[in-house]
């Protein structure tokens, strides 16, 4: 943390060219399904009465209760359309670029409007990751880009980072042992055009 803008502006790093590679697709097994079906849940309706135990803990809940929960998940419980879900479902699981998992909690309209009558070149998901047991904190929330092209295909969707600190246990579980780690945060999405398209020409 700078204690005036002079210090952060020498000592900070340079974000602008900070861009996160788009990920392979996103693979998301039974166990990410379910957990992601809750989480939604939790995120726009509050913490479900009978869940005693911390969400990312899925190995302690109760069998029984497990099966209850993943049954269904695929439902529209909350009156979204099926198009809607396929791209939360698409934009949900692990990538071997991403480290942990991420859950798609509510993405854009596809065709990119915006309730206030304007267009996004890109269309993003508001997204929560969740690290792996070692990691403080568990949880981030993101910003990530839901489609790889943009201007239909006349470029390219690019995610934008920003690092972040995190304390990462390098002990075990009984006797934890802190150390400071860096990650990338996903932050926005930016469309950028590809050097043949002819809109370069109105830049």
């Amino acid at each position: 943390m700078a204690k005036d803008f002079s210090t952060a502006r020498n000592e900070f790093p340079d974000l602008r060219g900070l861009a996160h590679k788009p990920p392979t697709d996103y693979h998301c097994g039974k166990r990410c399904q379910r957990s992601s079906q809750l989480i939604r849940k939790i995120i726009k309706t509050g913490q479900p009465a009978e869940a005693e135990r911390a969400w990312w803990d899925e190995d302690e809940w109760e069998e029984g209760r497990r099966r209850a929960r993943g049954a269904d998940w695929r439902d529209n419980e909350d009156g979204t359309s099926n198009s809607h879900n396929s791209l939360l479902m698409r934009n949900t699981g692990t990538s071997r670029h991403i480290l942990g998992m991420t859950v798609a909690v509510e993405c854009d309209d596809e065709n990119g409007e915006f309730n206030s009558g304007g267009y996004s070149l890109c269309t993003t998901c508001r997204a929560v990751r969740h690290l792996p047991s070692i990691y403080f904190p568990r949880v981030i929330n993101e910003l990530i880009c839901s489609q790889k092209a943009c201007l239909r295909g006349e470029g390219k969707c690019i995610q934008r980072v920003m690092p972040m600190k995190v304390l990462r246990n390098i002990g075990t579980r009984e006797c934890a042992r802190w150390q400071m780690s860096q990650i990338d945060v996903r932050t926005c999405c930016d469309c950028m055009l590809n050097p043949s398209s002819p809109l370069v020409t109105y830049l």
